[in-house]
């Protein structure tokens, strides 16, 4: 594992030694959790060290690829999943292969369109802990809490819109979500994982791609503002998310 990124507020992140891009990114953060195996342990400051996984995917699909991304958390032995193009609507939930008794999720769903849509995977053994924080109004997106950690994790999953569906549209959705993130940066660890379908160019990201959108420059200023890090540059690999074959560029976010 490599040093812990200390420029993270109020946490100690590592990346694993991987350099296969097929499973995008698998983080891992090293946590105190509070020590459940006691019996009736009330002891509000007795932790333990626990190392946590996270899942980010950009999916296209979950119901058609369910299989595969049963598999990936099994073997990986995944805690979260942030999951983007969920592509599941209405009040549909992720395949049971999925869950397979081990999970709980938090939708975000489409309910008048196609595409899109978010979801949040969480241990079923954590539930007493976990509390859904936000769900995006203009934006899709939704952030939960797990309160059994020191300091309590936050989790958002967000899908940014393309620029296709306006500039409003888009301007509403990444502030809605700066701000429901800035609400728990005090007192929390903070991840938000996803598509943000952003140029943010090379201010916290060295190596990517140099064009900054109007909206990228949002997202930078909040994330210099606050003192936070972009992760990607951790990864052994490459630290792009997209590649356009058409114009032959490769960038994140």
């Amino acid at each position: 594992d490599s040093k812990p990124n200390k420029t993270f507020k109020q946490g100690k992140y590592y990346l694993p030694n991987n350099s296969n891009n097929k499973v995008r990114v698998v983080r891992k953060g090293k946590f105190r959790i509070r020590n459940r195996k006691r019996k009736n342990n009330k002891n509000s400051s007795d932790y333990r060290s626990h190392r946590v996984k996270i899942l980010v995917g950009n999916l296209r699909g979950l119901t058609i690829k369910a299989d595969s991304t049963a598999n990936i958390l099994s073997q990986h032995d995944i805690d979260y999943a942030c999951i983007t193009e969920s592509w599941l609507t209405g009040a549909q939930r992720p395949p049971d292969n999925i869950t397979a008794n081990k999970y709980l999720s938090v939708n975000s769903n489409r309910h008048n369109s196609l595409g899109g849509g978010v979801c949040t995977l969480y241990p079923k053994v954590m539930c007493q802990d976990v509390v859904k924080i936000c769900q995006g109004v203009d934006g899709e997106f939704n952030g939960i809490k797990i309160n059994s950690y020191s300091p309590p994790l936050c989790i958002f999953t967000y899908y940014g819109p393309q620029m296709a569906r306006g500039h409003d549209h888009v301007n509403n959705s990444i502030r809605e979500l700066l701000h429901e993130v800035s609400l728990h940066l005090i007192d929390s660890t903070v991840i938000v994982a996803g598509d943000f379908n952003l140029y943010i160019g090379e201010e916290h990201l060295a190596g990517n791609d140099p064009k900054v959108s109007k909206y990228g420059k949002i997202l930078n200023d909040f994330i210099s503002e606050h003192r936070l890090a972009i992760m990607n540059y951790k990864n052994s690999g490459s630290v792009y998310t997209y590649i356009d074959g058409k114009h032959g560029t490769k960038r994140a976010l």
